[in-house]
């Protein structure tokens, strides 16, 4: 059935399709196949958990811990809903275009809403949904409300996505308010594991009367069963009046906050993107100083540092070492997993800063028409690259060699050889960007991505195996050098 052009269910097939695309490569016959069978193992494995989970056992031993889920994964949903918000009105660049058309500027506000509504609660429906399906086979009909219950959820979310995208942008401008939501929603991915690493932090002492403290709450009429703090997911399991007041709820604030935004967005936010950028003024005479390769290097890590959005994508995932760190300094006999850890998270990290350093140049053509050896810049950008890595390296070794000097010896030059290959491999491999999206680097090369990543499997084994002084290290670092030599075998093969 074809829909018919200008009308809303024909614009959102479009944002559907948008949405599609943003994956990258097309997908294929086979990736659909591996995809529906694992979420026919979603099912089964719901099968037999749907077989005792019920809002009837929830409600005698884990709705509060249900309930907690819920709002962090919902905390979740939002912070991306605000990003999809961000890049729908904005990024995407087709609002005046719209706006200026015959269609109605509130049905595309509307569509627009709907899209960042599915977007955001897609991967949560694709996890949940088999626990509803299994659930009413056995017998358990109230499930069935769980998809109005969703879609309530997802309105609400968008319709407090857009309010705040709003407020951003009134109070920062679009630019700004674009850079500040992608960094809260890797800060709040990331304070999530942080928080959920609190309980290996701390004294077993602390955990017991913190769990004490848990459980008189949880006791309290604030935070018992009848709570409207948990309405969501006895909403989601079918209880009639929280399910009712969540799609009201959430449908409401959707309808409420797109008819008194629409109007805002198309005057003062409009006014806000194109409001010219005030320079600072130059007090002092610009100075210019000689040296090629410290000239490169200084521009290269400027570029990246200027970039808070960059920042928060690629240098974030340092803070994963933290609850390592923490551990170990408690346990020190679980420095021989820390020191692995840090080759494993560091690497991708090393690899993410050479790949926006040499392949998401800005201006290839104006470095590329410089009376100076192109190759010679390349490895000059990676040399950048490889010094912001080995700056957030350095706090690991020193950690080492406080704690454990004999395995700060053992991390230093598998931890080197591990940033090397990663940065090398985007010299070899790497393949220019338009600009700046990190994203492209999983799409270029599959292949190579996944060499790559065995590549630092087996430098972070062979660091372990040397920790626990096996001969086997010597046979499995080998392969720590499998993906730079690919990534050269691949560039002489294009060079042909």
């Amino acid at each position: 059935m074809r829909l018919r052009a200008g009308t809303w269910p024909w614009l959102l097939a479009h944002e559907m399709r948008i949405a599609w695309r943003s994956f990258g490569q097309r997908v294929g016959t086979w990736t659909l196949v591996l995809g529906g069978l694992l979420w026919l193992l979603f099912h089964i494995q719901a099968g037999y958990l749907m077989r005792w989970l019920s809002l009837a056992t929830l409600e005698s031993s884990g709705l509060a811990l249900a309930g907690f889920l819920f709002w962090i994964v919902f905390t979740l949903m939002l912070s991306g809903a605000v990003v999809l918000s961000v890049n729908a009105l904005f990024d995407r660049g087709d609002l005046d275009l719209l706006i200026s058309s015959p269609l109605p500027t509130r049905t595309i506000f509307v569509v627009r809403g709907l899209g960042v509504a599915l977007n955001s609660v897609a991967l949560f429906a694709l996890v949940f949904l088999p626990l509803v399906h299994m659930g009413i086979i056995e017998g358990q009909w109230g499930l069935l409300a769980a998809y109005p219950v969703l879609l309530g959820i997802a309105l609400g979310i968008a319709g407090i996505a857009f309010a705040v995208t709003l407020f951003l942008v009134r109070w920062l401008g679009a630019r700004r308010a674009r850079v500040t939501a992608q960094v809260l929603s890797a800060v709040i991915g990331a304070s999530v594991f942080l928080i959920s690493q609190i309980p290996n932090l701390v004294s077993k002492d602390v955990r017991t009367s913190s769990t004490s403290a848990l459980r008189a709450a949880v006791r309290s009429p604030w935070l018992d069963a009848s709570s409207p703090l948990w309405w969501p997911v006895r909403a989601l399991f079918g209880d009639p009046l929280p399910a009712l007041a969540t799609i009201v709820a959430g449908s409401v604030l959707f309808t409420v906050v797109i008819g008194a935004t629409s109007r805002a967005f198309v005057s003062g936010t409009q006014e806000s993107v194109t409001r010219p950028v005030r320079r600072r003024r130059q007090d002092k005479a610009l100075r210019f100083r000689s040296g090629f390769a410290r000239n490169i290097m200084r521009k290269e890590v400027r570029l990246i540092l200027r970039d808070p959005n960059l920042i928060a994508k690629t240098l974030l995932q340092v803070l994963y070492l933290l609850p390592m760190f923490f551990v170990f300094a408690r346990h020190a006999e679980l420095a021989l997993i820390v020191a692995p850890g840090v080759i494993f998270l560091l690497s991708p990290v090393a690899g993410n800063l050479a790949w926006i350093t040499i392949c998401g140049e800005e201006a290839p053509e104006l470095v590329g028409s410089a009376p100076v050896d192109r190759e010679k810049v390349r490895w000059l950008k990676a040399a950048a690259a490889l010094q912001l890595a080995s700056y957030l390296a350095l706090p690991c070794i020193l950690f080492y060699l406080v704690r454990m000097p004999w395995g700060a010896l053992v991390l230093t030059p598998y931890l080197a050889l591990a940033l090397t290959a990663s940065v090398v491999i985007q010299v070899w491999g790497g393949k220019p960007a338009p600009k700046r999206d990190l994203r492209m680097r999983q799409k270029q090369s599959v292949s190579l991505n996944l060499i790559s990543m065995i590549s630092t499997f087996a430098l972070a084994g062979a660091c372990y195996l040397t920790l626990v002084s096996s001969w086997w290290a010597l046979a499995v670092l080998p392969l720590g050098l499998l993906a730079p030599g690919v990534a050269w075998t691949m560039r002489q093969a294009d060079a042909v």
